[in-house]
């Protein structure tokens, strides 16, 4: 048993360096930096000159709020919360489970890294010019918002599968979720700043997707539930990952929104991650027995962070959050008493993570809040700008 494990860890270890070397390889031929980045003398003109009117271009042709004027000032620390989510948040959020913790961290960490390239490429692929793309701090964000959508699938389908088993997933998933996303954007001109759609809804349904294609094996085996067992230790760590992702989630919504508009999304988001938080704990005490349910607390108080996500740059104003991220909160509850269970035994959709409960039906409610304030938005409230 032992020589099997370590012969297929060194076949995987081979199969990484393959990929690693295809993607250098790809970067070599089609990435460069944006203008921003290059040296001076690769520039089209000085920096007072013709390069300002580039930079301009590039940024009115651009769906992000890439300015290279506060770029690195204003904009890199909110992305550095969005690097802190995947990573930490995304990680110890998983460990609750006792005999996956290693799993959770270590394969985080990986899929994550191997992601944020892949998911690089495949963007720059559809947004070439002259047989190049370039890479900027907003190239760097949406690779992140990519490992969000593959995490989150991870969290689906976490200890079911072997390490290259969740690589060709994360390769398929990430062509997907990037066609996907332009369709919608370009094509549908979708909404979405805080990715409550094009991440949250696709990666929690693309997870619980691959949890029925296994779902053979899983009840076969007839013994998965015994090792999700948590202890007050893995329950703790978990926390921690909850705690980061909650205090982040305003950077997350708002980073992508205009400059002019972050700081509404910031504000929406804080108040429906609040709101959320008490409605969670309502829920909590109201359904597990007059108890605190950790699983609750972990999943559902993040639920108002996805809920106001497509909104979060919008006019919903304070009232409106508050409201949002509480129904989010007793939402994601539900799902966690009532809908899991359903979900297991007449569908056969193991949900490990319970991603259907934190990104899924919260992200759904997002779509649809989303286009009741986009059909009743008016230039009253938003100006003849917008």
């Amino acid at each position: 048993m032992a020589h099997d494990e370590a012969a297929s860890g060194k076949k995987f270890a081979f199969v990484l360096l393959a990929f690693q070397v295809v993607f250098i390889v790809l970067f070599g031929v089609f990435a460069e930096y944006h203008w921003d980045a290059k040296p001076q003398s690769h520039r089209p003109a000085d920096a007072n000159g013709l390069v300002k009117g580039v930079r301009q271009a590039d940024a009115a042709k651009s769906d992000a709020p890439y300015n290279p004027d506060y770029a690195m000032k204003d904009f890199y620390p909110m992305f550095q919360d969005v690097h802190v989510m995947m990573f930490i948040g995304f990680g110890y959020l998983m460990t609750f489970l006792r005999k996956y913790g290693y799993s959770s961290l270590g394969i985080n960490f990986l899929l994550a890294a191997f992601v944020i390239q892949w998911a690089t490429l495949m963007r720059g692929f559809l947004h070439m010019h002259d047989g190049k793309f370039m890479i900027d701090l907003t190239t760097l964000l949406t690779a992140d918002f990519g490992a969000a959508a593959i995490l989150i699938t991870f969290g689906a389908v976490l200890g079911k599968l072997s390490p290259l088993q969740y690589l060709i997933m994360a390769l398929i998933e990430v062509s997907v979720l990037e066609v996907n996303e332009w369709v919608g954007v370009k094509i549908f001109k979708t909404l979405d700043v805080g990715g409550s759609i094009f991440v949250h809804v696709f990666g929690a349904y693309f997870g619980l997707a691959c949890s029925r294609v296994l779902s053979r094996w899983e009840y076969s085996a007839n013994g998965f539930n015994t090792l999700k067992y948590t202890t007050k230790t893995t329950d703790l760590f978990s926390m921690v990952g909850t705690i980061f992702l909650w205090m982040f989630w305003p950077s997350f919504n708002s980073v992508m929104a205009p400059a002019e508009l972050q700081q509404r999304a910031v504000i929406n988001t804080y108040f429906a991650l609040a709101s959320c938080c008490v409605a969670t704990f309502i829920c909590s005490f109201l359904f597990h027995h007059g108890k605190i349910s950790m699983e609750m607390v972990q999943n559902a108080t993040l639920a108002g962070g996805v809920a106001i996500g497509s909104t979060a740059d919008m006019v919903v104003n304070p009232y409106g959050a508050l409201i949002i991220g509480f129904g989010a909160g007793v939402l994601s509850c539900v799902g966690i008493r009532f809908i899991n269970g359903i979900l297991e035994s007449k569908l056969k959709v193991h949900d490990t993570c319970g991603v259907n409960n934190l990104h899924g039906m919260p992200g759904i409610l997002a779509a649809l809040i989303s286009a009741v304030v986009c059909a009743t938005a008016s230039e009253s409230v938003y100006g003849s700008r917008y």
